[in-house]
Parts: C-alpha cells; structure tokens; sequence
C-alpha cells in the first residue's frame, strides 16, 4: 500500500503560517494560529532563516534538506521529523523532543541542544561541531560518523551504561568534545587513580582494625576496675598472691589520635564505598589507554563516563582528600620522629 502523497507547502503559504505563529506566541496563544505541521505535509528546502518555531508540533513532519540556520526550535515537538541534511546551523533546539526523528547528515553546528530529546533519533553523519547537546537524552540514538568536535557533552545521557547510543566507535573527533568543565578535576578516572593507591586501598582493613583494638581497650578498661575490687576483697585470703597480681594490672591509655585516625579512615571508606557505587563500569573496569587500545571501545563513552554524578563525585573526592591528607600526615610525621630517632639517640 503507497503512501499518500504530501502536499508541498509553497513559500507565500510558509511565511503567512510563520506570521500567524508570531502573533500567536506575542500574545499569549489568544490570537493567530499555532505553526503546526505534520505527516501530510512537505516542507522539504524550506527557507526559514531565523524563523521562530517554538512551542510547534512537527511531528512527522519533512523537513528534509530545510534551511533553518539561527532558527528558534526551543521546545518544539518533533518526534519522528525528517530532519535529514537539514541546514540547522545555530538553530535554537533547547528543549526539542526530538524522539526518532531523522537527523541525519544535518548541519547541526553551533546548535544549542541543551536537554534535548533525542532518544532513538537518527544523527548519522550529522554535524555537531561546536553545538551544545548538554543535558540532552541520547538513548538509543544512532551517532555512526557524526562529527562532535568541540561539542559540549556534559550530562549528555546515553553515552554509556544502559540503552545507550550505537554507532559510538564510528563517532568522529570525540577526543576533542567537551565533557566535563574545564577546571572539572574530580573526574572518576582521576578518583579511581587514587583509589588504587595502597593506603587507600587498605581503608577497610584499617578501619576494621582500629575499631576492633579500640573496642578491645574499652572492654579491658571497662572490666579492670572489677578486676582490683576483687583483689582489695580477697587481699587477705588464700588466692592473695593472686590478688596481689590481679591490683597491679593497669588500665590502658586512650591515645587521642587513635579517634582522629578512626575518622580518617571512616572517609576513606566512604570514599571507597561511594566510588564502588558510582563510578560508571568502563571507569572501574579499565583506564582510557586500554579502554580503547586493548578492549577497542569507544573513547566518547569512556569520556562520557568520566565525568557522571557530579555531586558524588566530589563528595567521594573530599573524603579522599580529607582522610588521605591525615593518614598520610601522620605516616610521614612519624616516619620523620623514627628516623629523627634513630639519628639522634
């Protein structure tokens, strides 16, 4: 069964609509008509330069092969749209529902595609340099030999983990995309490096350790008053040599940086914990190098990765700092105080 034909919208009908569209944004949808267009209408070439189209439905829409450079698409819906070769040169996208439509070979560049909604959308071949896709939802969403160089991928999602984009280890110039802020070093790559250092590493096994001894002294301190009650009870009876023993065992000290060190190594924990947790698996798994020379993944999902869950992120970062800084603080502190020792009897 063939399609029905779609009638071509001619430009005296385009730029009435698009008109009509303006005054109805201006005056608050009380006056002209809502720029709508869908699957029985061709809009394929269309000249709309800077054209405000926001708010519109355009779903199903053909605007194959449109020119639409510095155009206002914020919020429009466009699900299924043909967008195919589109001319979408800093057009305004941010907020777009943009769910399988057909992007590809569009001219995207310089595109603000901030939250976007690009789920299952077709971006093969599509030009992304210089846009901004942050935020925007690409799950599912096909990327095979799309350029994204100097694009903006922060909080891009469906980059990585579940239900995300295929076509990644086609996607060109991804070395050179933004991911993270500039000045944005509490990346996971950077928190994993220091997480597999050994005096990270053996946070637990501290932490278990100093809490084990410290309950112990407490135990001991708790029962040694019983201990010399019974001795001064039985100071004059048979077991009084016993007894005279029992007084003389004394109390143990509570040293004061056994609880700072506890702490400590309580944030390393955390930290530990926090990034088990968290950290997206192509981080944990590997580093960048074998990420993508060895296990031949692709690197925009890696970088992608590196910089998810901002708030945990540095939540485990100031943890490491602050429990780290003490630890090791204290390790070389003493390790000074034995050498000083040791050189000066």
């Amino acid at each position: 069964m063939s399609e029905t034909p779609r009638r071509k919208v001619d430009a005296e009908e385009l730029k009435a609509r698009l008109a009509a569209h303006k005054l109805w944004l201006e005056s608050e949808h009380k006056a002209g008509a809502q720029f709508v267009s869908g699957e029985d209408e061709d809009l394929s070439g269309a000249e709309l330069l800077g054209a405000n189209l926001s708010g519109t439905n355009l779903s199903k829409a053909n605007l194959s092969g449109a020119f639409l450079r510095h155009a206002n698409l914020s919020v429009a819906k466009l699900v299924s749209a043909n967008l195919s070769v589109a001319d979408l040169w800093a057009a305004n996208l941010s907020g777009a529902n943009l769910s399988e439509a057909n992007l590809s070979g569009a001219h995207l560049s310089e595109a603000n595609l901030s939250v976007a909604d690009l789920w299952a959308a077709n971006l093969s071949g599509a030009h992304l340099r210089y846009a901004n896709l942050s935020g925007a939802d690409l799950r599912r969403a096909v990327l095979d030999n799309a350029d994204v160089r100097d694009a903006e991928l922060l909080g891009v999602g469906g980059l990585y983990g579940r239900d995300r984009a295929t076509g990644l280890a086609t996607v060109k110039e991804a070395e050179w995309a933004d991911y993270g802020h500039r000045r944005d070093y509490a990346h996971w790559a950077f928190l994993r490096f220091i997480g597999t250092l050994r005096i990270f590493a053996a946070s637990y096994a501290g932490f278990i350790g100093i809490t084990a001894y410290v309950s112990g002294v407490r135990w001991y301190n708790e029962h040694v008053g019983r201990w010399h009650q019974w001795a001064a009870e039985h100071g004059d009876g048979p077991v009084k040599h016993w007894a005279a023993l029992v007084a003389k065992v004394p109390a143990l000290p509570v040293q004061t940086h056994f609880g700072w060190m506890l702490a400590a190594i309580g944030l390393l924990v955390i930290a530990s914990t926090l990034f088990a947790v968290f950290c997206p698996e192509p981080i944990k798994e590997a580093t960048e190098t074998r990420w993508t020379r060895e296990l031949n993944q692709p690197l925009i999902e890696y970088r992608s990765a590196m910089y998810a869950g901002l708030w945990w992120r540095y939540i485990c970062l100031i943890c490491f700092v602050v429990g780290g800084g003490y630890t090791a603080y204290y390790i070389v502190w003493n390790g000074i105080a034995a050498i000083w020792f040791l050189l000066h009897p």
